[in-house]
């Protein structure tokens, strides 16, 4: 019985492939599984790349931000972003 390709050791090779396929193709999900592979093998700089990566994909796809006026603060704009509120 083998394991799943998230439970055994990859292969420089193996990571590599991953890495080119993650370019091309990958989702927010792939990248962190990615960092998480590399992380496994000590290659905390590649992981770091990938988690940001992955980050980044998921705030672009992520809702739009809006203004918004809040007169408790003399009408200054407020940023709302999807469930998180963020001040300007």
């Amino acid at each position: 019985m083998t394991q799943p390709t998230t439970l055994r050791r990859l292969t420089r090779e193996e990571l590599i492939q991953a890495f080119q396929w993650c370019q091309k193709n990958g989702t927010a999900d792939d990248w962190t599984i990615l960092a998480m592979a590399y992380y496994r093998h000590g290659f905390d700089m590649n992981a770091c790349y990938c988690f940001k990566k992955g980050d980044e994909l998921r705030l672009n796809n992520s809702l739009p931000v809006t203004i918004a006026s809040d007169d408790r603060h003399n009408s200054s704009p407020e940023l709302i972003r999807s469930r998180h509120r963020l001040r300007a």
